[in-house]
C-alpha cells in the first residue's frame, strides 16, 4: 500500500478552506479517540460548531467533550449528519472508520467533504497562526510532547498543545485552557503538537521548531516502502522555519538529518555524544530514583540536573523537549529568558504520561506496570527501564499483544530480540486495530519467529508462551508471577483493560476442594503425562475419583465455589494451554468406572473409562460386530461417546442403546438413545454436551452376530484405510472434515505438510495430523492449528478439545 500525497494535500486545503468559513460545522465520526476528541475540543475552543459520534459510549473523553457544548451521540446513523450545513458543513473520520459507515455513506450522498483528521488537524494547527513546536518520530512523540508542554507550563510560560495521551478528561479539559489561553493572548505563543507520521499527515505541517525523535521504518499498512516512509519526514523538515532538534546518539536518525536535503536550518542535536550541542555528561542511573546528569549548551555549562524518571530513552526526550524551549526563547515569540535554575526545577518536575512505564498496580506484592510499546525498538526501552529498576532477586515478567497485523509481518524479525532481558514472556492475540487478518501477521507466526531465534545457534530473547486470549494471561501470570516481581503489559491495543483485574488477592492460589477418603487431589499438576501429545500447561489440580460419592462431593464443591472442571479420559483430542487450566481436571479410575467389558452374552453397562481397545477385543472374542470402525482409535468408552467418534461414515454411536451420565448438579440420568442428539462428531442431551458432563457408562447392542474371524476381517478393512499412527506422538485428527471434503486434502492443497514450529510438526505424510517431538510445548501445537485455520481457504474447526 501506498501513501496518496496528493489526497493529502486536496484534504489539507479542503480543510484550510473550510475553517476560513464563518459557517464551518464539523461532525467527528469516532469522536471518543483521543486524537478525534482532542481536535474536536481545539475546534470547538476556536469557535467552530462540532458535534459528533462513537460506538463507545462509555469512553473517559465524553464527559469533558460534553460539558464544553459538544453533542456527542451514541452509535452510528445517517440522520448525524443530516443537520450539517450545505456551505460550511464537513466530516471529518477516525482512520478507524469503516469509509461505509452510516454517517460517511450519508456526507458523501449529500455532497459534504469527508476529511481525515490528520490533514485537518494540520490545516487548524496553521490557522493558528502561532510558532508551532512539532513532535514526529516513531518513537517517544507522546512523551516528548509532554515534557515540552510540561516544561514551558513549569516555567509560567504560555502555551498550547494537542498531545495524543490516553489521559482523557483531565487531558481534554487542559487542553481547552491552554488553546483558550493562546487564543487570548496577544503574543505569539508557542503551540506544541504531536505530529503523527502513520498515515503521511506528517508532510503537511509547517512548523517553528521540529523535533525527530527517530525514523526507524514504521506503518507497513500505509507505506509501501522505506523511502516512502521518509519522505513524510522530509517534507515536514524542508517546512521547519526556525530549527530542527534530534538525538545525537542514534546512528540512524544523525546520518538521516545528515544526508536529507535541506536549507535554513539550525540543528541541535542533543545526547550525550560529542556531537551534540545540547549533551548530557556525567550521566548517573539511579534505578527508579531517575537520571542524574550535567547538562551544556554549545559548550555553556547549564548546572546539574536531575530527571525523576529512569531509562536513557526518556533522557534523549527530556534533551529534546530542553533544547525546544531553549530554541522557543532564541526564536523570540514572546518568550522572556529562562534562568538556570528555573531549567533545573523544571526538568526536576517532569512526570510520564498515561501509559508509557505506568504503575498500575503493586496489590499482592507484585508491580504491574502498563507501557504503550509496540515497536520493537520501544518494547527493547520499556524491558531496559524495568531491569533497571527491578529489586534484587526479582524477576521481570512480560505480555506483549502486538499491534496491527501490518506491523507484525513488516517488523516480525525484529520482535524477538527487542524482549531479551525478560524472564518470562507471553504472546496475546494480536490488536487488528480495524485491519483484517493477514497472511504472516498473526501472533501465532510471531511466536514462530521466537521459537526459530530461540532455536537458532546464538538463542536471542526469552522462550514465549501463546496465549489463546487476551483474557488468559491473567491464569499464566498466576501460574507465573511470585511477590516481589515486575509484570509489564505492553502494546497499544485493548491489553488496558486487564488492569481492573489487579486488585489486591488477584495472584493468590485459588483453594483446593476438601479432601475426601475415595478421591486423590494432586495441586498443580502438569497436564503433559496425560496428554497424548505429551505436552500441556499445568491445572489447578488433578483429582483422580474412584466413587460415584467422591465425584458428586467434588462436583458440589465446584459449584459452589465455581470451580471449572472437565473430565480426562485417555488424553486423545486433549490439549491444555502452557497457560494452564484454572480448574479441575477429574480421572475416573477403578472399578466403579471400569467396569463391564461388553463380554457377558446379554449386554450389561460398560464404565466409561474402560479403554475402548478392551471393549474392541471383547467384542471381536464373541463375534460381535459393528464396532469395527473404532479401531485404532484411541481413548476411553467415555471420550468416544463425548464426541460421537468413528471413521469412514460410521460412528460409536450406531451401537449405542443408552447411557448414564452425572449432571453437574449431582443428578444421575440413564439415557436411551433415541433421547440423544447425535451426528457428525456431535453428542448432547437436550442441547447440552456431553462433554460438559460426566459419563459414567453405556449398554451397547451389536449390529450383527458372527464369528471373530470376520469381525477380525472387518477391523482389519477399517485400519487399513486409516491413517498409521505408529511412532508419532498425535492426538489423532486435529480438524474435523468440513461437508464434501476433506481437512487433511485442504491442509494439504494450503502447503502446510511438513510445517514445523519448535518441537511441533503438521505431519509431512498427512496434514491432517501433528507430532510432537522432543522439546515441544503445547504453544506450539497451538501455533500450528491456528496458522493451518489462518491458510486453510475454508473454516475448519478443531477436534482437539483446548483448555
Amino acid at each position: 500500500m501506498a501513501v496518496d500525497f496528493a489526497r493529502l494535500q486536496a484534504q489539507y486545503a479542503a480543510a484550510a478552506s473550510l475553517l476560513r468559513n464563518p459557517g464551518a460545522a464539523a461532525h467527528f465520526v469516532g469522536i471518543a479517540g483521543v486524537g478525534m476528541a482532542g481536535l474536536a475540543t481545539l475546534m470547538k475552543t476556536r469557535g467552530i460548531s462540532v458535534s459528533g459520534c462513537d460506538s463507545h459510549t462509555d469512553a473517559p473523553t465524553l464527559p469533558p467533550l460534553r460539558s464544553l457544548g459538544i453533542d456527542v451521540a451514541s452509535g452510528h446513523d445517517p440522520a448525524h449528519v443530516s443537520a450539517l450545513p450545505a456551505d460550511g458543513g464537513f466530516v471529518v473520520r477516525t482512520p478507524a472508520a469503516d469509509p461505509a459507515s452510516p454517517e460517511l455513506s450519508a456526507a458523501a450522498a449529500a455532497g459534504l467533504p469527508v476529511l481525515d483528521r490528520g490533514p485537518v488537524l494540520a490545516a487548524f494547527l496553521d490557522s493558528l497562526d502561532v510558532p508551532l513546536i512539532a513532535v514526529c518520530g516513531t518513537h517517544g512523540k507522546t512523551t516528548t510532547a509532554t515534557f515540552v508542554s510540561s516544561l514551558l507550563r513549569s516555567l509560567g510560560l504560555s502555551a498550547g498543545w494537542c498531545i495524543g495521551s490516553p489521559d482523557g478528561a483531565a487531558h481534554l479539559a487542559t487542553t481547552h485552557k491552554a488553546v483558550r489561553r493562546v487564543a487570548d493572548s496577544s503574543a505569539p505563543s508557542p503551540f506544541v503538537a504531536e505530529c503523527d507520521e502513520s498515515d503521511g499527515s506528517l508532510a503537511l505541517y509547517h512548523p517553528a521548531i521540529t523535533i525527530v525523535g527517530s525514523v526507524d521504518f514504521d506503518h507497513a499498512e500505509h507505506f509501501a516502502s522505506e523511502a516512502e516512509f521518509l519522505s513524510a519526514f522530509d517534507a515536514v523538515l524542508s517546512q521547519t522555519r526556525h530549527a530542527v532538534i534530534y538525538n545525537a546518539d542514534d546512528p540512524r536518525l544523525r546520518a538521516y538529518i545528515g544526508s536529507a536535503a535541506h536549507h535554513a536550518w539550525r540543528n541541535i542535536p542533543v545526547g550525550t555524544s560529542e556531537t551534540a550541542r545540547l549533551r548530557a555528561t556525567a550521566v548517573k542511573e539511579e534505578g527508579s530514583a531517575g537520571i542524574s546528569f550535567d547538562l551544556a549548551f554549545d559548550g555553556a555549562s547549564l548546572g546539574r540536573f536531575h530527571l525523576p524518571i529512569p531509562g536513557l530513552h526518556n533522557l534523549s526526550n527530556a534533551l529534546a523537549a530542553l533544547a525546544a524551549v531553549l530554541a522557543a526563547e532564541d526564536a523570540g515569540g514572546g518568550q522572556a529568558p529562562v534562568s538556570r535554575e528555573a531549567l533545573v526545577h523544571a526538568v526536576a518536575t517532569l512526570r510520564l504520561p498515561a501509559r508509557r512505564f505506568e504503575t498500575v498496580s503493586t496489590a499482592d506484592g507484585i508491580r504491574v506496570i502498563a507501557d504503550y510499546a509496540h515497536h520493537p525498538a520501544e518494547l527493547a526501552a520499556a524491558i531496559a527501564m524495568g531491569r533497571a529498576t527491578l529489586a534484587p532477586g526479582a524477576r521481570l515478567i512480560g505480555v506483549f499483544q502486538p499491534h496491527r497485523p501490518s506491523r507484525t509481518k513488516a517488523l516480525g524479525t525484529q520482535f524477538p530480540t527487542a524482549f531479551t532481558g525478560l524472564d518470562a514472556l507471553a504472546l496475546a492475540p494480536v490488536y487488528a486495530a480495524s485491519e483484517p487478518p493477514l497472511p504472516g501477521g498473526s501472533t501465532a507466526d510471531l511466536y514462530a519467529l521466537f521459537r526459530q531465534s530461540v532455536a537458532g545457534p546464538a538463542p536471542s530473547g526469552p522462550f514465549p508462551v501463546l496465549l489463546p486470549t487476551l483474557a488468559s494471561a491473567l491464569p499464566w501470570l498466576r501460574h507465573t508471577v511470585r511477590p516481589g516481581d515486575t509484570v509489564l503489559l505492553l502494546g497499544a491495543g485493548d491489553i488496558i483493560n486487564l488492569i481492573p483485574s489487579f486488585r489486591p488477592g488477584w495472584a493468590a492460589s485459588a483453594p483446593l476442594p476438601p479432601t475426601h477418603p475415595e478421591a486423590t487431589i494432586a495441586p498443580a499438576a502438569t497436564t503433559a503425562p496425560f496428554c497424548s501429545l505429551g505436552v500441556g500447561g499445568p491445572a489447578h489440580a488433578l483429582v483422580q475419583v474412584g466413587s460415584l460419592a467422591a465425584l458428586r462431593h467434588i462436583l458440589a464443591w465446584c459449584a459452589a465455589t465455581s470451580t471449572p472442571w472437565r473430565v480426562l479420559g485417555a488424553g486423545t483430542n486433549f490439549l491444555v494451554s502452557d497457560v494452564g487450566f484454572d480448574g479441575l481436571l477429574l480421572r475416573l479410575e477403578g472399578p466403579a468406572f471400569q467396569g463391564g467389558s461388553g463380554d457377558s452374552p446379554v449386554l450389561s453397562p460398560v464404565g466409561a473409562a474402560l479403554p475402548g481397545a478392551r471393549l474392541l477385543s471383547s467384542w471381536q472374542s464373541l463375534g460381535y460386530s459393528g464396532l469395527e470402525c473404532m479401531d485404532g482409535i484411541p481413548g476411553t468408552v467415555g471420550g468416544w461417546l463425548a464426541m460421537n467418534a468413528g471413521a469412514q461414515g460410521h460412528a460409536i454411536g450406531d451401537c449405542l442403546v443408552s447411557l448414564t451420565f452425572l449432571a453437574p448438579d449431582g443428578s444421575l440420568h440413564t439415557i436411551p438413545r433415541a433421547d440423544l442428539d447425535l451426528g457428525y462428531r456431535h453428542a448432547a442431551f437436550r442441547g447440552h454436551p456431553l462433554s460438559k458432563t460426566v459419563l459414567l457408562s453405556a449398554t451397547f447392542a451389536p449390529l450383527e452376530r458372527t464369528t471373530p474371524e470376520v469381525v477380525a476381517e472387518r477391523r482389519a478393512t477399517f485400519r487399513a484405510k486409516r491413517f498409521n499412527f505408529s511412532g508419532l506422538r498425535t492426538a489423532g485428527s486435529v480438524f474435523r472434515n468440513p461437508p464434501g471434503d476433506s481437512a487433511g486434502r485442504i491442509l494439504d492443497a494450503a502447503g502446510l505438510k511438513g510445517l514445523r514450529i519448535g518441537g511441533a510438526e503438521i505431519c509431512p505424510r498427512h496434514a491432517n495430523i501433528i507430532s510432537t517431538h522432543p522439546g515441544a510445548t503445547a504453544s506450539d501445537v497451538l501455533a500450528l492449528i491456528q496458522i493451518a485455520r489462518q491458510r486453510a481457504p475454508v473454516p475448519l474447526v478443531p477436534e482437539i478439545s483446548l483448555l
